[in-house]
Parts: C-alpha cells; structure tokens; sequence
C-alpha cells in the first residue's frame, strides 16, 4: 500500500514468502520497472538486494494520558493546547 511507513509479506515460511514475492520480481522486470519497493519490519529473507538506510524511531507510550501530558515540556503542553482554546 502506498504511503504507509510498514507492509511488507504476510507468510510463515520462506518458500511462502518466495512464492507471494516472484510474481511481484515478474511484474517488475515485464514492466521494465528499474526497482520494486517494499517497507516491512524485517528484510525478506530472501537472496535479493535490499537496502536498509531508512531508519523508524519509536516511543514507548505510557498508558494514560496525564502521564504522557506531564512528560511533555511546558512549552510543547502550551502548543498543543492552544488551538484547543480557539473557537
């Protein structure tokens, strides 16, 4: 899916992952179609170039909103809080 940060296969094997990723490989070189792009969580595992130079940062989330809320700097809380006052 376009735009998404994550995709990828969905397989419990390699040889199901192969199987969903060649007609993809055929579509790409019939097209003549220089790459083919793929974001998942983990590579392939698939004898096939990959490039790996984008990186995702995550935060871990607390589970309620008043500890999140402290956690942010005064003048962030202050940001976002004042589009919220406007009518």
């Amino acid at each position: 899916m376009p735009f998404f940060n994550y995709g990828g296969v969905l397989a419990d094997t390699l040889e199901a992952q192969g199987a969903l990723w060649r007609p993809r490989s055929a579509l790409r070189r019939s097209s003549r179609s220089v790459l083919s792009s793929s974001r998942g969580q983990e590579s392939p595992r698939l004898d096939w170039p990959c490039k790996q130079h984008k990186v995702s940062m995550r935060l871990d989330l607390p589970t309620d909103f008043e500890t999140l809320w402290k956690s942010f700097p005064s003048k962030l809380r202050s940001q976002i809080a004042a589009p919220r006052r406007k009518p």
